[in-house]
């Protein structure tokens, strides 16, 4: 069964089309489809989130192994992650191009 969550950061266009304004592809979504991140989909002109609330990973690391330049060093971040990514670079571990 699919989590419908309704979804932030998109603007209503003609013929219940739907643009989405979450990443860098602007994906102009109509109904029924999904962008291209293949889980932000367009239901009778309104977008929904299909993985709100969902992890499929999660790993407590070093902070400094982190973005966080000078952020409580010798402390531990905790990371998630999610289905759903966006952005296909090419030096992603995850890239499926």
């Amino acid at each position: 069964m699919i989590n419908l969550h309704n979804a932030m950061y998109y603007t209503e266009e003609k013929n219940s089309k739907v643009k989405c304004r979450l990443c860098p592809n602007l994906c102009l979504i109509k109904p029924g489809e999904k962008g291209k991140c293949n889980v932000r989909i367009n239901t009778d002109g309104k977008l929904y989130s299909t993985n709100y609330g969902l992890t499929t990973s999660g790993a407590r690391d070093p902070i400094e192994k982190k973005p966080l330049y000078h952020f409580l060093p010798g402390s531990c971040a905790y990371s998630y992650g999610t289905v759903g990514c966006n952005l296909f670079c090419q030096f992603c571990q995850n890239c499926m191009v």
